[in-house]
């Protein structure tokens, strides 16, 4: 979908749409270029959506709507469920993870 503007970290009560930016991007060399000029934005950060949002309207700019499970890997939490999420499916060590988590569970 094509987009008209994105926003970090916005409140949500001012959030311009429920749609999240969850954290893959094909970028233009300009948003590097752009990115290197940005000053702190939110949480005292550089933001690359800053950036991303300064080259809306200068070049093609599109969105995937991803439909799935989304976790915020920005807390320990969300890192947490993500990696239990993936390792537990994950043929490899899905099985040994399950037992290892369900011993820890019982006790």
């Amino acid at each position: 979908m094509k987009s008209v503007d994105i926003v970090e970290k916005p409140n949500p009560k001012n959030a311009p749409s429920n749609i999240a930016v969850v954290g893959r991007y094909i970028i233009q060399p300009s948003v590097f270029e752009d990115l290197a000029l940005q000053k702190k934005g939110a949480n005292d950060e550089i933001q690359l959506t800053d950036s991303l949002s300064s080259q809306i309207g200068k070049a093609p700019f599109y969105a995937y709507n991803f439909i799935g499970t989304r976790y915020d890997c920005g807390t320990k939490i969300g890192f947490t469920k993500a990696n239990t999420n993936f390792a537990l499916k994950d043929d490899r060590i899905g099985k040994e993870y399950n037992d290892w988590l369900s011993s820890l569970l019982k006790n």
